[in-house]
């Protein structure tokens, strides 16, 4: 049953680009552009001059669940960033959990923090 049913699902796909239905390919077309035109900017020019980070901010990150590695990564990178500018980070874990999500935004509120990743 389960191959039946795999086997119906994959030969509803189409075999080449021109069996694609019209909406799907202008789509593809669209995304195309517009990854060709983001591609064009990656050469662009970090500025060097402007204000500078005001020191000894406080900011609360919610990692959403922290066991997610590409999570884990992006708080690794704030708090390297928050390292740079001189900014408290401080990160809570919010395990996969609704209930934990809403304590962190109190928790944020109650310690006056001057910023919430979420």
């Amino acid at each position: 049953m389960v191959l039946f049913v795999c086997f119906c699902l994959f030969s509803a796909v189409p075999a080449t680009a021109k069996d694609v239905s019209p909406k799907l390919a202008a789509f593809n077309a669209m995304v195309d552009k517009r990854y060709a035109e983001a591609m064009a900017l990656k050469d662009y020019a970090v500025p060097m001059k402007g204000p500078k980070a005001v020191p000894n901010e406080k900011i609360v990150d919610l990692g959403h669940i922290m066991a997610a590695t590409v999570i884990r990564n992006m708080v690794d990178y704030v708090d390297e960033a928050c390292k740079v500018i001189e900014w408290k980070h401080i990160t809570i874990d919010g395990q996969a959990d609704q209930a934990k999500w809403a304590d962190a935004i109190e928790k944020t509120i109650a310690m006056k923090a001057d910023g919430f990743l979420g």
